[in-house]
Order: C-alpha cells, then sequence, then structure tokens
C-alpha cells in the first residue's frame, strides 16, 4: 500500500475510533405503558372522616398509621416514579380488578358500609385499600397511597386509590382497568385522607 493510502486509511481508523457510539433513544415509561404525565391533587380544608374509614382505623389502627416505605421520595412524600414502581402500580391495580369481585356490602355483610382489606370480593372501598395495601407491601409509603372519594357522573359515592408520584397523581379504580392520571377521570373529587396523619381527611 502506498504511503498517501496509508495515511487515508489511519485518518479513517481515527475518524472512527473518535465517533461516539449510537446508541437507542431512551423512552419515557409513562409512555411505554400509554400513561401521560399527571398534575398533582390540590389538599383543601380539613373534613370530617368517613364514618367506615373511622371504624376500620379503631378495629385496625396498624392499617390507618403513616409508614416509611423503602421507596425514593420527594420532600412532600410523592414517590418517585421510577420504571420499577410504575411496572408495580399498574400491575397491582390489574390484579386486583381482576382477582376481586364488586360486590356491595349490604348484600355481603348485610350492612350498609364496612371498610376491609383483601377477600375475593368487596365494594369499592376494599378494592382501593386493598390496592393500598399491597402496595405498601412492596415498600411504598403511605404518603403517596391516599384513600380518595369522588362522586360519579351518575351521582353515586365512590372510593379510588390516589398514588401521589414526582410524575403527578394517578387514581386506580376497580371501575377502569387501566390507571388513569387523577384529572382523566370522569369524576367530581370531594374528598382524600391525609397523606401524614391517621385521623385526617381533606376537600379537594
Amino acid at each position: 500500500m502506498k504511503t498517501k493510502e496509508l495515511a487515508i486509511a489511519a485518518a479513517a481508523m481515527l475518524c472512527m475510533s473518535a465517533a461516539p457510539a449510537m446508541t437507542a433513544p431512551s423512552v419515557d415509561p409513562l409512555e411505554e405503558v400509554g400513561l401521560g404525565t399527571s398534575t398533582h391533587i390540590h389538599l383543601g380544608m380539613s373534613v370530617p372522616i368517613p364514618q367506615g374509614y373511622y371504624e376500620l382505623c379503631i378495629a385496625q389502627p396498624s392499617v390507618c398509621r403513616p409508614r416509611k416505605g423503602q421507596a425514593d421520595v420527594t420532600r412532600d412524600g410523592q414517590v418517585v416514579l421510577s420504571r420499577k414502581r410504575l411496572q408495580q402500580m399498574v400491575a397491582v391495580n390489574a390484579a386486583v380488578n381482576r382477582s376481586m369481585r364488586a360486590v356491595e356490602d349490604i348484600n355481603r355483610l348485610g350492612v350498609a358500609d364496612k371498610w376491609s382489606i383483601g377477600g375475593a370480593s368487596g365494594d369499592c372501598e376494599d378494592f382501593a385499600l386493598t390496592k393500598r395495601q399491597r402496595l405498601l407491601a412492596q415498600g411504598w409509603p403511605s404518603s403517596a397511597l391516599l384513600i380518595a372519594l369522588v362522586r360519579t357522573s351518575w351521582g353515586q359515592q365512590h372510593a379510588v386509590l390516589l398514588v401521589r408520584t414526582d410524575r403527578g397523581d394517578y387514581a386506580l379504580d376497580n371501575l377502569v382497568q387501566e390507571v388513569k392520571p387523577w384529572r382523566s377521570t370522569s369524576y367530581s373529587w370531594e374528598k382524600v385522607q391525609s397523606p401524614t396523619q391517621m385521623w385526617v381527611w381533606h376537600n379537594v
């Protein structure tokens, strides 16, 4: 090979070694599951706590006490929504909706309203509490997992689990299979439990 050709080949090799490696663009975890960024719900004045929640906390105080968990959180107690935490949120919502059968308390227990966790069946509060309990068991803090009472478009009171993250707040609902940003639901939001205090609820 001639001297000139050697020089050109060496220059080409030098350029190739100096060129940065091409990497695939990172995909937002929210986009991977078809979920958009949400906003944060605003908690207003304190309001009376629901009777069913009060009775649950009297019977099982440990269920209602704040828990720190092991997840990364913001200063306000919102979970940092990593890919792992997002997958947990979506999986728990789907698993509970799939495994529990919706039955009103009056038909299941013979009482108008009784909040409980787990079981093969339950009403909306039971679905929300069960999802909360499963996420707590996976290291989520209670400050990010709030029971919320809403009003449906047909005027019925309903309960969902509100999950607070650094990417906004999301509703886990037994009437809708997919997780949704809280403002993307069709509900009127009425009250939400405090992120930090056992006996306090707030209006929205």
